[in-house]
């Protein structure tokens, strides 16, 4: 099973109506997760020294509808990435440890 979720955040801090997200089952299917069908906890922020932002950097994720709650804690702490050169955006996104449970059963990633 995967799951992919982003969540942007806008000038004020407020999250963008348009982040979402999909999980995918062992069988291939998959389902389009609307940002009202999931929840973002953030447990710990993380400030870049290069480019003087903070960045959520742990987070407590609960899909009420798939009856999964995970917590996701970043591998390593600085995974910004600056691409001045490319697409002028800097953003931070990264490896994950992941532990929870999904239907009642425990999880580890």
């Amino acid at each position: 099973m995967e799951l992919m979720l982003y969540q942007m955040r806008q000038k004020d801090g407020k999250i963008d109506p348009y982040s979402s997200g999909t999980i995918i089952f062992p069988n291939g299917t998959y389902q389009h997760l609307p940002r009202k069908e999931f929840q973002i906890e953030v447990l710990h922020q993380w400030k870049s020294q290069k480019s003087g932002a903070s960045y959520p950097s742990k987070w407590k994720i609960k899909i009420p509808s798939y009856q999964m709650e995970l917590t996701l804690s970043p591998t390593v702490k600085d995974q910004e990435l600056i691409t001045k050169e490319s697409t002028r955006v800097i953003y931070w996104e990264g490896s994950v440890k992941v532990e929870g449970k999904y239907q009642g059963d425990p999880i580890k990633e």
